[in-house]
């Protein structure tokens, strides 16, 4: 299942996020950025706080999968009411060469609007740089060529980074329990009609013992709860990037905001499809390429991998209504709507009410801070604090 929703989104030719801006009313879903700008407002307010914390003169911002580039631009300019730009720097790790063009015709146009055209260098052939005097703007296809460029460079920047609707993404293994043959994986396979189906292996895989490693993850209690057919999803590809980014952490300042969709446990089966923004429950497996696959994100699993790490530490989740509250989306909203006519008005509140009712988008979509651990707690990812929505 893993190998089939990597080739799905990321095949260089034929992958979903390779070939198109598949963002907006156009694309098949619209992600929180899109929706308002007062989020991207909101985790500047953030990230403005995290940059006091850190203390630093110079910073790096990093921003995992940035879709068409709105959050991060939205992120810098409520920092840049506050701070000189000249001292940090922007570093965007995206795969999809398509999505690579439209967020640098985004940030150009952003900084040319601001008196700041950017210059342009290929820093190798996968590497890419806007710049223009202090600042610039680097984009990498992955992470780790991110990190060999800064240990190569020896940067030890305190860096702040977003995962935004990135974690989801990312492919996920997933193992079904049978009394008589164990945990056997759930593989995608080609029937007698030549088309993709869903199958069960006929007997543990060597993913079943590397991978889900039944005799670590279930006591001798829950192995005598388990029932004929339970399911469990493994995001190995989720855990296996949060230990490259701990790694990368622990040897600077460093914080890390995860927005995205799950919760606080591991799941039996929550793989979906989105096309033209609606949930296909039937036939999406015959349209690879086609459709967004995404996931639920375990934010328990990712805390596990934290964990081994002292130097760092974990705190969340967080509701998102809850974050954008905590940041005060409520009192901007207040003031733009003294100025707005009754039709911007009405549309500002119903985008606000979007992001943060718990039957919206609230409640489902969640924030995890993760840092390092010399700057202790960082608002709003306090234990004795506890928000609701203003009625």
């Amino acid at each position: 299942m893993a190998e089939y929703m990597q080739q799905c989104l990321c095949h260089p030719d034929f992958g979903y996020y390779m070939r198109r801006d598949v963002f907006g009313r156009r694309g098949d879903f619209t992600t929180s950025p899109e929706i308002s700008q007062l989020f991207g407002e909101m985790v500047g307010v953030w990230t403005s706080i995290a940059l006091d914390r850190v203390a630093k003169p110079k910073w790096q911002l990093l921003e995992f999968g940035p879709g068409r580039g709105t959050l991060s631009l939205d992120v810098l300019r409520a920092v840049r009411d506050v701070r000189n730009l000249t001292s940090g720097s922007l570093h965007l790790i995206e795969i999809s060469p398509e999505l690579r063009k439209v967020q640098q015709r985004a940030v150009q146009e952003t900084f040319t609007a601001w008196g700041m055209p950017f210059q342009r260098d290929l820093l190798s052939p996968t590497v890419e740089r806007l710049w223009r005097n202090d600042f610039s703007v680097t984009w990498y296809p992955a992470f780790q060529e991110f990190v060999a460029r800064q240990l190569t460079e020896k940067v030890t920047t305190p860096t702040l980074m977003l995962a935004h609707e990135f974690f989801d993404a990312l492919p996920v293994h997933q193992f079904q329990y049978f009394r008589a043959r164990g945990w056997c994986e759930r593989l995608v396979t080609v029937n007698s009609s030549d088309e993709l189906e869903i199958t069960v292996s006929p007997q543990p895989t060597s993913n079943t013992l590397s991978i889900l490693k039944p005799e670590k993850r279930f006591d001798l209690r829950a192995i005598a709860d388990l029932q004929e057919g339970d399911m469990i999803e493994v995001p190995e590809a989720s855990l296996k990037q949060m230990m490259d980014v701990c790694e990368f952490m622990k040897h600077r300042p460093s914080t890390l905001l995860v927005a995205d969709y799950g919760e606080d446990h591991s799941f039996s089966n929550s793989l979906r499809a989105i096309k033209e923004h609606q949930k296909l429950e039937t036939g999406w497996l015959n349209i690879p390429g086609e459709a967004d696959l995404s996931a639920y994100v375990d934010f328990a699993g990712l805390k596990a991998v934290v964990k081994q790490y002292p130097e760092l530490g974990a705190m969340g989740p967080v509701p998102q209504g809850a974050f954008l509250e905590s940041m005060g989306i409520s009192l901007r909203l207040d003031m733009l709507l003294q100025k707005a006519t009754v039709e911007q008005g009405n549309r500002l509140e119903s985008e606000v009410e979007r992001l943060v009712s718990p039957l919206e988008m609230g409640e489902i979509y969640k924030f995890l801070y993760i840092g390092t651990a010399s700057l202790g707690e960082l608002y709003p990812f306090i234990p004795s604090l506890h928000f609701s929505r203003k009625k």
